[in-house]
């Protein structure tokens, strides 16, 4: 994280608090090596994009009306799985 602010902060050592959401968003959306999630997907159950796509998304009605309960089983399903990487990288 240290090393990521560094990057942004000018040679006066200002600058560092307008870069703290920048980096906050990219360690939050990147894969984590050990669980094979991002914190994005764990909390939220999606990690946000980053560049709109160039081509529109198709309208499906059944993905855009996706129940509460359906997508509070995909995060549930999720950290469980991140559990069980954790303790596959511990052993």
């Amino acid at each position: 994280m240290i090393q990521a602010i560094r990057y942004h902060v000018d040679i006066m050592q200002e600058g560092w608090v307008k870069t703290l959401p920048r980096v906050r968003f990219a360690i939050m959306n990147t894969v984590n090596v050990s669980t094979g999630f991002s914190p994005f997907q764990l909390k939220t159950g999606r990690s946000p994009k980053v560049i709109p796509p160039l081509l529109p998304l198709p309208r499906n009605p059944t993905d855009v009306e996706t129940s509460a309960r359906e997508i509070i089983d995909k995060i549930e399903l999720d950290v469980k799985q991140a559990q069980d990487a954790l303790t596959a990288a511990k052993i």
